[in-house]
């Protein structure tokens, strides 16, 4: 394209955008409800054709997710990464709208990306055993979820996670670790008691698992209720 010819295709895209800007303007003022994010959203595609900026594309990354528009929310987030690598933001947003197409693979090669990058980046190693889970690489996940672990020792819902995948490949002992550590940390955590519970009748330690049906029960009666 000539220099002629991106001054003109500028200048008709400023064009268009003042004349959107004009438009939604009065439309958004009629109207209610999530109109005026609509309206935002319509006009920031315009400007950042013209003027592409970090802020805009993270705007219209959230709000394309937000609105189950995920094609459009990768779109984005991919302009994102490409503008600012460093930015975590841009890699989880892009691996949410890849698993929420379900192209896990995709998603697991950005969440690579981000842990090679931010290697003490919990939530990364977790988004990454979420996919890879998905995927149905259970050593994959375990891999992650101990890194996510070791990072971060004192969340007791990632034990649970940890202790699920580990029983999922048949390592019982391993699961069963898993989730007493896990009330260790939050004795009150359900999920945990619902875990031990139905590994201690796997292995036909009845009395443990009643043990954790009581009190589940009195924490969660619905989860008490799969057990029974």
């Amino acid at each position: 394209m000539t220099v002629r010819a991106q001054f003109n295709r500028y200048r008709f895209l400023r064009a268009e955008i003042i004349t959107l800007v004009c438009l939604l303007g009065v439309w958004a003022y009629r109207l209610e409800g999530d109109v005026i994010a609509n309206a935002k959203a319509t006009i920031l595609q315009q400007v950042v054709k013209v003027m592409p900026t970090d802020s805009g594309f993270r705007y219209l990354g959230q709000f394309h997710h937000d609105s189950s528009q995920l094609n459009q929310a990768a779109d984005a987030y991919q302009q994102l990464a490409f503008r600012e690598p460093d930015s975590i933001e841009a890699y989880i947003g892009l691996s949410n709208c890849y698993r929420g197409l379900s192209k896990y693979g995709e998603a697991v090669g950005v969440l690579k990306q981000l842990v090679k990058a931010y290697p003490d980046y919990t939530f990364g190693y977790i988004s990454l055993a979420y996919n890879y889970t998905d995927l149905n690489c259970i050593k994959e996940a375990i891999d992650a979820y101990e890194k996510a672990v070791e990072l971060e020792p004192n969340l007791a819902s990632l034990h649970v996670n940890l202790g699920k995948a580990y029983f999922r490949i048949g390592k019982i002992d391993a699961a069963i670790e898993s989730f007493q550590q896990a009330l260790h940390i939050n004795g009150k955590l359900p999920e945990a008691h619902y875990e031990l519970a139905k590994a201690y009748i796997g292995t036909s330690e009845h009395g443990l698992a009643k043990d954790h049906y009581h009190i589940l029960a009195g924490l969660n009666e619905n989860l008490a209720e799969h057990v029974r």
